[in-house]
């Protein structure tokens, strides 16, 4: 009879998938971030409110950005 190796393949053998860009894994996180924090803000303040703070947040975010490396 044939007998079939069932054995898991080696670490080297497993490859994860490759992003084409870091632009795209950077943009996943800040559309992920933006989104949680747009969430926990809907939390504690009104829609409008919480849009409000949102927009400084973001302004801010890329001030920083601009001046140093990413903080999140």
């Amino acid at each position: 009879m044939l007998k079939l190796k069932l054995n898991p393949p080696a670490c080297a053998d497993v490859v994860a998938p490759k992003v084409a860009t870091p632009m795209i894994t950077a943009a996943a996180r800040l559309i992920v971030l933006d989104v949680m924090v747009i969430v926990s803000l809907r939390i504690w303040l009104p829609v409008s409110q919480a849009m409000f703070v949102f927009v400084w947040y973001r302004l801010v975010c890329r001030v920083l950005e601009n001046n140093m490396t990413c903080w999140r």
